[in-house]
């Protein structure tokens, strides 16, 4: 069921210096909190004020003095990955904020409520709210909306002064990215998938028969079978090979019934969570989408050991078949996605490539191989020195060795889920990187499925882990050390992390709102009812995220009117975030040009995303002249007003 939206009650205090007259004012905003799947999205959790926890850092807002850059997504040198977003948030500046601001009265005698005098003369109704205004500046009111643009509209016809916050806009940017990301799927995307896969399952099918009789024999088949399926759950009509109906049957079942994890039928004692391929989303929306995600699902997360000969020349054989039109093919749809997610957390072709002309020289041709112990070992000895993936997505019992586990999870896949940042957090959170507690109730003993709430805890929010460890969920031996760690590498990551692609982008935009605000900022912002409320607003704009990239991003895996009108003044406040609106104008303009550069991005689509860009600047502009103590023009105070 669709979430409400969330309305907000905020004081705007009186920016001193300014110019503006009369009581720190009552605005409206909205909150996404209540989209968010977390333990912190709680309206009580929100409410209750503690006292203020100490932060990792404290903030300060930073804007560019640059216009966004204009990014178009190249491809490096062969044998690497493509490089999507290069310099696009390079230019922030600091913005060093100079307001000194008037405190209300816990009675709110000295605040004017404007077009929000009735909430002071509905005292019994609204007694708790009046109390959390007093006390910290801001209240959470449940509301009846679906979308944020209806609350503010709703605002504009009462004469209501509007709070615009961060993510209402950035609710907006998941909305375009969204219908940016269908659109590119069912225009490009699924004929792009569909000829590969063609192709593909046409070369498997000339190794197999060019190799039978040969120590690759059995790699030939497992491809056969692999292509066979892909296709067939593009195209069911597809013509199955005789050598392999059996293993692609049982696959196809076991796809279709999406019941969870079982053993393959394709791989020998290897498990798949086979519930990954039920589509959701709007994958659920149409029969092209849904043969689409299943059949990018079966390309991104079957993976070919590259610790067994079989299954490791299988993967060699795969990127010897991906030649000329093939493989220009197969780059198209792996850059694009890679824009819109993240390049590959496994090995692929461009790895395995490297390793294949190193062994064999370029323009090895497949009978090249055959009878050639030699090389072959030369090639197996490459492959332990390959990356190791940094998010693990195999499911395995708790039981297998270290040595089992690590093995299983490294392996070549033909378009591989992609890396992020905050499910490699998770990877370090969870059992085994996380050490059992032999304390706990059994079910309890390790920590097997991440919380939410890890990421912004990696992300340097103490509240989010002050959260955490109420709950309990870091009582385990070494849970601190690797909160240390990834916080480390949160922290310390070189720029090109965020800008590999617009999911990255996305997490690196949003970030700023966990920081903690020194006394330059509104006093309400210093709350930790305001840290808590920012946690809801990130776990809600996170889990848009999520939901955007379900086919791509590499998941963690656990182990198993009428009358007169009384005038008010309704100028309204933007939330001082200067640095999120300036990473988002960029962040949108690199959406634009990136897809621009594809050939994917239409006229409208084009002029609509130039809008939002446009829109992030303004406000940025606004929330810079808040915190610096410069009076917004009419013009401004109108774009606040008409805001939605």
């Amino acid at each position: 069921m669709k979430k409400k939206i969330t309305c907000i009650l905020a004081l705007c205090v009186l920016m001193a210096g300014c110019g503006q007259t009369g009581k720190p004012a009552v605005t409206d905003m909205t909150d996404s909190s209540s989209s968010a799947d977390t333990s912190a999205a709680d309206t009580e959790s929100v409410v209750e004020t503690t006292e203020p926890q100490t932060e990792a850092s404290e903030t300060t807002a930073t804007e560019t003095a640059t216009e966004p850059v204009a990014v178009q997504p190249t491809m490096d040198a062969y044998g690497s990955r493509p490089v999507m977003l290069r310099g696009i948030f390079d230019g922030e500046e600091q913005v060093t904020p100079t307001v000194s601001y008037q405190m209300w009265e816990s009675d709110l005698s000295n605040v004017y409520f404007g077009g929000y005098e009735y909430i002071r003369r509905d005292v019994d109704y609204r007694k708790k709210l009046l109390e959390l205004l007093g006390e910290n500046g801001f209240a959470l009111e449940p509301s009846y909306y679906d979308e944020y643009f209806q609350l503010y509209e709703g605002n504009r016809y009462a004469l209501e002064a509007n709070y615009v916050t961060v993510d209402s806009l950035m609710h907006t940017y998941h909305l375009y990215f969204e219908h940016l990301l269908r659109k590119t799927e069912e225009k490009y995307l699924t004929g792009k998938m569909d000829e590969l896969s063609k192709y593909m399952l046409q070369k498997a099918e000339e190794q197999y028969n060019a190799l039978k009789g040969t120590e690759w024999e059995q790699a030939a088949k497992t491809n056969l079978a692999f292509f066979t399926v892909g296709r067939c759950l593009s195209d069911p009509g597809t013509d199955v090979p005789s050598d392999v109906a059996d293993i692609v049957s049982a696959e196809l079942a076991m796809i279709d019934a999406a019941e969870g994890v079982a053993y393959t039928a394709i791989f020998d004692q290897t498990m798949e969570d086979y519930s990954q391929y039920k589509p959701r989303g709007y994958y659920d929306s149409t029969e092209q989408l849904k043969k689409y995600f299943k059949s990018m699902m079966w390309y991104g997360r079957m993976g070919f050991r590259l610790d067994k000969d079989d299954t490791a020349r299988s993967a060699v054989l795969m990127t010897m078949a991906l030649d000329g039109d093939a493989l220009a093919r197969w780059q198209e749809v792996y850059s694009v996605t890679s824009f819109f997610a993240g390049a590959a957390d496994d090995i692929g072709y461009y790895e395995m490539r490297s390793v294949i002309d190193a062994v064999y020289g370029k323009g090895a041709a497949v009978t090249d191989l055959v009878g050639d112990d030699t090389r072959w070992q030369q090639v197996m000895q490459l492959n332990k020195d390959l990356p190791a993936p940094q998010i693990n997505s195999v499911p395995g019992w708790a039981s297998d060795s270290d040595e089992e586990h690590d093995a299983a999870q490294k392996g070549f896949r033909f378009m591989g889920q992609r890396f992020s940042v905050d499910e490699a957090c998770f990877t370090q959170l969870i059992y085994r990187q996380v050490k059992e507690d032999p304390d706990r109730p059994e079910d309890e003993q390790k920590r097997m499925l991440p919380d939410m709430l890890d990421v912004p805890a990696a992300f340097g929010s103490d509240t989010a882990l002050d959260i955490l460890t109420q709950q309990g969920s870091t009582d385990y031996p070494n849970f601190d050390e690797q909160m240390t760690k990834v916080r480390d590498t949160v922290t310390n990551a070189p720029s090109d992390t965020w800008e590999s692609s617009l999911y990255s982008a996305w997490l690196h935009t949003l970030s700023p709102i966990l920081d903690v605000k020194d006394e330059s900022y509104p006093p309400f912002m210093r709350t930790d009812a305001w840290r808590r409320k920012s946690l809801m607003s990130f776990g809600g704009s996170y889990t848009e995220l999520k939901h955007d990239t379900i086919l791509y991003s590499k998941q963690v895996m656990g182990e198993m009117g009428g009358g007169e009108l009384e005038e008010y003044d309704d100028r309204g406040y933007v939330e001082p975030e200067p640095l999120v609106y300036s990473r988002l104008q960029k962040l949108v303009a690199a959406t634009s040009s990136g897809l621009d550069g594809f050939g994917m991005l239409s006229e409208k689509d084009k002029e609509e995303l130039g809008i939002l860009s446009e829109l992030a600047g303004r406000l940025q502009t606004i929330a810079r002249k808040e915190l610096t103590g410069e009076l917004p023009t009419d013009d401004e105070f109108e774009l606040i007003r008409t805001y939605g």
